[in-house]
């Protein structure tokens, strides 16, 4: 436990993947608090908005594998800085407006929340990116990372009580795109050893399998 720690100061890149790996799921979260009430105002049933939510985590498994490959090809830190922060940013307020911007449409808010979902999973190279940063106490590293995967399910409904009473639901979705793009600034500091950029470079420096065999 104690390693855990100390090896975000050893190591300062591991919090910030920490940090980005919080704000990740934390409109995971949030999002179940106050959206359903906000979709029945545009009269979408319970029924409808469970669907919604349930394809739009069914695009996430998909995507999870997906961006697997994108993050080998693309590199890692360039994925979750631009498919994980910047996209999540972008699609977080497009699902939101969407029953406003589309009159209500079932089939056009259903896409603009898979289009979010799919988005989400542009994060998975951070699995393979933070470990990649250590060459010893990967495990530590490993272990903020799990840290930051637990942490969303408080933080997420703390931000809607906190902050939903004042701004409502419109800025506090507004607060959850804005924590996407300090993701994508955090991520462009999250830097390899020796600057490697793809993980076959990554791979035969640090020996880290390839990404596709790392799960969300």
């Amino acid at each position: 436990m104690a390693k855990g720690l100390t090896i975000v100061k050893e190591e300062p890149k591991v919090l910030l993947g920490g940090i980005v790996r919080i704000i990740n799921t934390t409109a995971q979260f949030a999002f179940p608090v106050f959206l359903p009430t906000y979709m029945a105002r545009f009269g979408f049933s319970t029924t409808e908005w469970l669907t919604i939510w349930g394809t739009i985590f069914t695009s996430n498994i998909v995507f999870n594998l997906i961006f697997g490959f994108v993050g080998d090809r693309l590199g890692w830190r360039n994925t979750v800085m631009w498919f994980g922060g910047v996209g999540c940013a972008l699609s977080t307020i497009l699902f939101y407006y969407s029953p406003q911007w589309f009159g209500g449409s079932y089939w056009l808010v259903m896409l603009s929340g898979v289009i979010w979902g799919a988005l989400l999973a542009g994060y998975v190279p951070l699995t393979a990116l933070v470990p990649s940063l250590v060459k010893k106490d990967k495990g530590a590293a490993m272990a903020i990372l799990n840290l930051g995967a637990g942490l969303p399910v408080f933080v997420g409904p703390a931000i809607v009580g906190l902050f939903i009473g004042t701004v409502g639901d419109t800025g506090v979705v507004w607060i959850l795109a804005i924590l996407y793009i300090i993701s994508a600034v955090l991520t462009r500091f999250i830097t390899l050893p020796d600057n490697a950029k793809t993980a076959h470079h990554v791979k035969e420096n640090v020996s880290v399998p390839p990404l596709a065999e790392y799960k969300s």
